[in-house]
């Protein structure tokens, strides 16, 4: 067991010979680097218990604590990651509280500052600077193999696509099923998954077919006799426009 000391209503903590001081709105415990030119920088609790037993923490490394609790600080707790799995174990270990409380502070406290700082005249300068020095890589142009169907495409650096055409992006996004829905086949009453951008009515061309056949019936020209299909409902008597002139121009006739 670790030997730490926390007193002050655990707002400090003593570890060789040390004092921390804890940061609430973190939860980390701090302590101010000394140097002859006075303070500079501060050294973290979590940190200093693991290099006292392991030694210095190699670069691209962090401690993570393994309980979730900041606060316990004992080396049993502690392990070294990868600043790419921290940051993975945290994304995916997160409460509803702790995003929704991420949000809030990016929202109402980082935002609004990086807005004002990237409208500033400084940091209009960093951006040109910055484009200078990264224009030529932008526009580089680099192979990329396409998703969907496979062939080598160029494109610059800049483009992150992953297809080389509108119709293998749009492929993509079909075999992705992002844009599926369920939909009540209007036939056989069966749910079934399509596109929503497609007007689908029916589950399979059987029902469709048998749909079409079910809102169909035959009637006899009232012209020349002879048998013809309409869809049920529809208000027409004649097989064609030509037997319509004709029935009509007589009806005409007789009633005049």
């Amino acid at each position: 067991m670790t030997n730490i000391r926390y007193y002050d209503n655990n707002t400090k903590a003593e570890f060789n010979g040390r004092i921390y001081y804890l940061r609430k709105s973190q939860g980390y415990y701090y302590s101010p680097k000394k140097t002859e030119s006075g303070v500079k920088g501060c050294d973290m609790l979590h940190r200093m218990v693991y290099m006292s037993v392991y030694g210095e923490i190699p670069t691209g490394y962090e401690i993570h604590h393994k309980d979730g609790d900041k606060s316990n600080n004992d080396i049993s707790n502690l392990e070294c990651l990868s600043m790419e799995e921290h940051r993975e174990y945290h994304a995916t270990h997160i409460s509803e509280e702790q995003r929704k409380r991420k949000w809030e502070n990016l929202r109402k406290n980082v935002r609004p500052k990086a807005d004002i700082w990237h409208g500033s005249e400084k940091g209009k300068e960093w951006h040109r600077q910055h484009y200078e020095e990264m224009k030529d890589k932008l526009y580089e142009k680099v192979e990329r193999i396409c998703v969907v169907c496979g062939k080598t495409f160029y494109t610059s650096r800049k483009n992150i696509g992953k297809f080389c055409s509108a119709n293998c992006a749009a492929k993509g996004r079909r075999d992705s099923g992002i844009d599926d829905i369920e939909k009540i086949c209007e036939y056989c009453g069966k749910p079934f998954i399509t596109n929503k951008y497609q007007n689908r009515r029916f589950c399979s061309r059987k029902c469709s077919a048998n749909a079409r056949k079910s809102e169909i019936e035959t009637r006899k020209c009232k012209w020349c006799g002879k048998e013809f299909v309409v869809k049920k409902g529809k208000a027409k008597d004649c097989c064609s426009v030509s037997c319509s002139n004709r029935y009509r121009a007589k009806q005409t006739e007789i009633r005049g």
